[in-house]
């Protein structure tokens, strides 16, 4: 994803909005059900003429990933499919920190690392949120994230905060319960 103003070649950074736009109105196009996986190259053609009208010079490279992981979904599977996923994640980070504030225990206590382990899972999940939305994902990056995911889900299934049972931290009242 770079193009050429001139003599000067502009890299991911340059032409990503030009990406983003064309695909953010095709996802308006078709915004049920999107136009289904692996079909971004079809707005190549579209990406380029964007490219020349903003005065740049195009590379024979094609254009097939919005580049945003946001609109990677909305593009593919609708903007349903798009604000099911962004209110998944945010629903997973939510959920860690809760079972973080709910702790008696220092984030830094030996008694109990259950705390420290969500509010790293929070950071990581909300760190990766933040590189996808200037790229997409990849199968080495996924698999993992699912799995980050699936654990906070596992926690809010509990109803109740899950202690490692190490002492001093965990003589909390047994009936306050996470939402």
């Amino acid at each position: 994803s770079s193009y050429q103003t001139g003599e000067k070649e502009t890299t991911f950074v340059g032409s990503r909005p030009l990406v983003w736009e064309v695909a953010a109105k095709a996802s308006l196009e078709h915004p049920l059900l999107g136009w289904g996986q692996e079909n971004f190259v079809r707005q190549d053609s579209r990406i380029k003429k964007r490219i020349k009208e903003k005065g740049g010079n195009v590379t024979p490279a094609v254009y097939d990933r919005a580049e945003n992981q946001y609109l990677q979904i909305a593009y593919d599977c609708g903007i349903p499919a798009a604000v099911l996923y962004i209110t998944l994640v945010i629903l997973s980070v939510l959920t860690l920190l809760r079972h973080v504030a709910a702790s008696s225990c220092s984030l830094l206590s030996d008694a109990d690392p259950l705390p420290s382990i969500c509010a790293g899972l929070a950071v990581g999940i909300f760190g990766y949120c933040i590189e996808q939305f200037f790229s997409f994902a990849t199968i080495n990056q996924a698999v993992p994230f699912w799995l980050l995911l699936g654990f906070s889900s596992a926690l809010r299934k509990t109803n109740t905060r899950v202690s490692l049972d190490r002492g001093v931290c965990n003589s909390q009242n047994p009936s306050k319960q996470i939402v």
